[in-house]
């Protein structure tokens, strides 16, 4: 990968069939080595890719990679509250997800606890967690929103 860099591969260029960029793809499939060496080079850290607009963001959130979303959100600058067309956010999935230490991260960087979805009637994180019974989730919410 770093030849392929050093020789002025195009870090945003997206795939033509899916519209995933290289860091979508990273941060996907956790690879946090390949995630710090785009953004050494530039990508765009909150490019939309898909029809649904998600983020490398909001991959790394739903797949618990927190040294990724550590990653995107520090060196990387993310929007911690960027949302998908659906209005799910990074901390929506992570939430729904019950990714304790990517919601803290993210909760850290400031993510909005009140942020719903558009669709479905709409939803927060906290709801989400219920839903889905992650206890561990639905304390740390609490008790950050109880902090505001």
């Amino acid at each position: 990968m770093e030849a392929l860099l050093g020789k002025g591969a195009e870090v945003n260029k997206v795939c033509t069939v899916d519209t995933d960029t290289p860091l979508y793809m990273a941060s996907l499939n956790g690879h946090v080595a390949v995630v710090e060496a785009l953004l050494g080079k530039g990508a765009e850290v909150d490019k939309a890719c898909t029809h649904e607009k998600l983020t490398a963001l909001y991959n790394a959130s739903r797949h618990g990679h927190l040294t990724v979303v550590e990653a995107l959100l520090g060196k990387g600058g993310a929007e911690v509250d960027n949302a998908s067309i659906n209005g799910v956010t990074a901390l929506y999935i992570a939430s729904h997800a019950g990714h304790v230490g990517v919601v803290e991260a993210l909760l850290g960087k400031g993510a909005d606890l009140d942020k719903s979805l558009t669709v479905c009637g709409g939803g927060t994180p906290l709801q989400a967690a219920t839903r889905k019974g992650h206890r561990a989730v639905v304390e740390i919410l609490t008790r950050h929103a109880a902090g505001k």
